[in-house]
């Protein structure tokens, strides 16, 4: 993500600040939602929530790739960023059962 901000800030013409938040709330919520993604995948199943993880994943990749403007840019990283954090715990989760 680092080597595209200077694209991003072309492209979108928004301040560097503001086109760097899209990395830091892409990793705090990667990070934020570790927390809460164990219970989730205790609670519905780890094949429910890898496969939760991966639609939500995949939708917040196509609000990315056809995000008009830099905020709606944002918010599906953050989607992307939170459903990762689902498979990353659901898998580690799976390979502890067995």
């Amino acid at each position: 993500m680092l080597p595209v901000l200077p694209v991003l800030r072309a492209a979108f013409a928004a301040p560097l600040p503001r086109v760097q938040l899209v990395f830091s709330l892409a990793l705090a919520a990667f990070a934020v939602s570790q927390a809460f993604m164990g219970m989730f995948a205790d609670r519905y199943g780890r094949r429910a929530a890898l496969l939760a993880g991966l639609a939500a994943f995949v939708l917040g990749c196509v609000v990315s790739a056809m995000a008009p403007t830099l905020g709606l840019l944002t918010l599906g990283r953050m989607m992307a960023s939170f459903a990762t954090a689902i498979t990353f715990i659901a898998s580690r989760a799976i390979v502890a059962d067995l």
